[in-house]
């Protein structure tokens, strides 16, 4: 295996595997940072509203009512 081609769908345990135990390279698909894009925009927009979102920016389990500041 030369590489590892991350696209958002097919990661198998033999392909972490081949990355963590063979140093195999990894390459990540367009369509997948546009997938990463799309999240961090998403995630970004959760930040700067004050509605709160459980392991977003709260802590979890016990800590559910600990908000986590945005920096």
């Amino acid at each position: 295996m030369d590489a590892v081609r991350i696209d958002g769908e097919n990661l198998t345990p033999e392909m972490v595997h081949q990355v963590a135990r063979n140093n195999v390279y990894v390459e990540i698909d367009e369509s997948a940072v546009e997938k990463i894009n799309k999240s961090r925009d998403f995630i970004e927009k959760i930040l700067t509203g004050g509605k709160k979102y459980y392991g977003i920016n709260t802590g979890f389990g016990d800590f559910e009512s600990v908000r986590i500041p945005p920096e």
